[in-house]
């Protein structure tokens, strides 16, 4: 990262990430300062493997994303957000996770530590991690997020908050999940990440050895099939999400996939038609 970016450059080539147009190259070379260009970063450690940033602050300020590149064929694109800015952690925190980002070694993870309040991280942060081998871990304490860098497509201020919900109806959980017991939960954040990030979940340590089987509820009633994981010993699963949205996690003694999201597709309830005879479906 150049200490002596020129301002005029830095506003300029702010101005057009905010406004959505600049695709930037994802190399190792790509540097996204998270602050503006006259705003300093922390020093950090570059032989640490494991790096930690406290963003659960307060804290109002936002933060405005710059960066320099070189040619390649690969490129990140960044796009503008309707994220509350009241939510997106504190300037100070997002900088240093960029300077963190930036001198971490291969394999290695930073850690920001978040809170419901301040869940949303901005784009200067995942656009220094884009094609980087490099793990970022937002820690919620009750749940926590891991986005590798090397899956980052696509760079956008992220909500990643989740709470326990409600949201799908109990008779399309019931087509679908049977007498298995259920989690639901909701993402804050809508649409697709840009990336892939997993998210490390309790689903409650009496479900020890069984599996957590993660369907995305969308808009037109249907279920997806997305990931499943075996549940620790402490009722942890690791899921893995690319898209925001409504979920029901079905915990069950096997892997459920695909083949379980259709049969709850299918329009099985009928009605008999008195004047023809016809059974045709209700929905």
């Amino acid at each position: 990262m150049k200490k002596n970016f020129g301002k005029f450059a830095a506003i300029a080539v702010a101005a057009a990430l905010a406004a959505g147009i600049m695709a930037v190259p994802a190399t190792s070379g790509n540097y996204a300062k998270a602050v503006d260009a006259s705003s300093t970063t922390k020093s950090v450690d570059a032989s640490s493997t494991t790096k930690s940033v406290d963003a659960s602050s307060t804290s109002t300020s936002t933060s405005t994303s710059t960066s320099t590149s070189t040619s390649t064929s690969t490129t990140t694109t960044t796009t503008t957000s309707t994220t509350d800015s009241s939510s997106v952690i504190s300037s100070e925190a997002a900088a240093t996770a960029v300077a963190q980002i930036e001198a971490a070694a291969p394999g290695s993870t930073v850690t920001i530590g978040m809170s419901p309040a301040k869940s949303t991280v901005p784009a200067g942060v995942i656009l220094e991690l884009a094609q980087k081998d490099v793990n970022l871990r937002l820690d919620f304490g009750a749940y926590a997020w891991t986005v590798n860098g090397k899956t980052v497509t696509n760079a956008r201020d992220i909500n990643f908050n989740v709470a326990a919900a409600s949201n799908v109806p109990a008779d399309k959980v019931t087509k679908l999940a049977g007498s298995n017991p259920t989690v639901q939960i909701a993402l804050s954040e809508n649409g697709d990440f840009g990336f892939t990030a997993t998210l490390t979940y309790n689903v409650g340590a009496q479900y020890n050895g069984k599996y957590a089987n993660l369907f995305w509820y969308k808009n037109d009633g249907t279920f997806e099939a997305i990931s499943n994981s075996k549940i620790d010993a402490n009722g942890y699963a690791n899921l893995q999400f690319t898209h925001a949205s409504d979920y029901v996690i079905v915990i069950a003694d096997k892997a459920l996939g695909e083949s379980t999201a259709a049969k709850a597709n299918e329009a099985t309830d009928t009605t008999k038609s008195p004047k023809t005879g016809e059974v045709y479906s209700i929905f």
